[in-house]
């Protein structure tokens, strides 16, 4: 029995080394995405957008939507915005798609642009779909304005203060300011 095995080793070792490399260029497959995932939510200003302290919002201004799939043949790439087909060059101007793949980079972005966006990447095998990509404009409304209230507790007096913000995308992260005033 052991002999018997051993003759299949060998016998299966010298096929191994006298036969074609299998070629998988040739291989017909169908696409799959090999880009690292795009974040769930996107968040974007508008062009024309300033921030009301002078903050640069430069970097909120550009933004890349990832889509590139490997697969043979060569895969084509369509977009769909809110569920529908989302032409690229339409929006040439402002958009940029990368040579030999799907992803693109919003150069000027529009509160327009908001939307859901997914990739599909098809060739001849098959399609693949990416997950969807929600874009949306960051905004924030003001707080009220209301004079500064002095309020006076005593050293190791426990204090607690309410404080709702003001409606933003996303969500604002409220933090305090502790600002020491020696009255005497």
């Amino acid at each position: 029995m052991l002999l018997r095995i051993s003759f299949i080793l060998i016998l299966c070792f010298f096929q191994f080394l006298f036969c074609d490399v299998i070629d998988w260029s040739k291989i017909a497959t169908p696409p799959r995405f090999i880009h690292e995932t795009n974040e769930e939510i996107i968040y974007f200003t508008a062009e024309s957008a300033q921030a009301a302290n002078g903050q640069n919002l430069d970097y909120l201004k550009e933004r890349t939507l990832k889509c590139i799939a490997d697969g043979n043949p060569k895969p084509v790439y369509r977009w769909k915005k809110d569920g529908k087909p989302f032409n690229l060059e339409m929006y040439s101007d402002r958009i940029a798609q990368k040579p030999s793949e799907g992803s693109f980079v919003f150069s000027k972005l529009t509160a327009a642009d908001e939307g859901v966006y997914q990739c599909e990447a098809t060739n001849d095998n098959g399609t693949a779909v990416s997950e969807k990509i929600i874009l949306q404009q960051t905004w924030i409304r003001y707080f009220p304005k209301a004079e500064p209230e002095i309020i006076r507790v005593d050293l190791g007096d426990a204090y607690q203060r309410e404080c709702t913000p003001p409606e933003s995308n996303p969500p604002a992260r409220v933090y305090w300011i502790f600002k020491v005033l020696f009255i005497f």
